[in-house]
């Protein structure tokens, strides 16, 4: 009976270290199982839209492009195009902050003629802190993708360290439907984008 009692309440306090231990696993994820970053809402002035770099607003006044080069569930670059230059819509360099605190980033370098490039993709997605203009960047995701042309043997698909980034921004409004925004990076380098107003 004594044996029968102790493996009762062995069993049961087992199965709530088990569900305690489970509650704080998830209590630490979003729904989605991806482990849970830090955010805070972004001021309009930087969120909304999609902001890109110079050439694709020379490119096309419109901005008909896409910042979601890489799918994290099936690990598919471009949706499944040949090359980033047939995925449609076509990538763009630049950056997205949502109101509640997600963000995109996509920065790519590529060197070539027509349908013969190298290039280098960089894809980054995550939640971000605000405090005035400084953002603290907290990536779930942060792809590297690069392609050679002329020997495919040194071609890669690797993930980077997810650390935190934090940036600097200052926005500038222009009379003729134009805003711009200067994003200085961890390293002080500083990247110019455009968009719409």
């Amino acid at each position: 009976m004594r044996l029968k009692l102790l493996r009762s309440i062995t069993g049961t306090a087992l199965a709530t270290i088990l569900l305690s231990l489970n509650i704080a696993c998830k209590k630490n994820k979003d729904d989605k199982g991806t482990p849970a970053t830090p955010r805070t809402d972004i001021t309009t002035d930087i969120a909304g839209d999609s902001w890109f770099g110079l050439d694709e607003a020379n490119m096309d006044p419109d901005l008909h492009f896409n910042l979601t080069v890489y799918n994290p569930t099936t690990g598919i670059w471009f949706n499944n195009a040949p090359t980033p230059w047939d995925m449609v819509p076509r990538p763009g360099n630049g950056i997205r902050f949502s109101a509640n605190g997600d963000f995109e980033i996509c920065r790519f370098t590529s060197s070539g003629l027509g349908g013969l490039k190298s290039y280098a993709f960089f894809y980054m997605k995550g939640t971000a802190e605000q405090k005035g203009t400084d953002i603290t960047l907290h990536p779930t995701i942060y792809r590297n993708k690069y392609n050679s042309v002329s020997d495919p043997s040194l071609d890669y698909d690797r993930e980077l360290p997810r650390d935190a980034m934090k940036i600097k921004y200052a926005t500038h409004r222009y009379t003729n439907g134009w805003d711009h925004v200067d994003i200085t990076w961890s390293d002080n380098t500083v990247t110019r984008y455009y968009r719409k107003y």
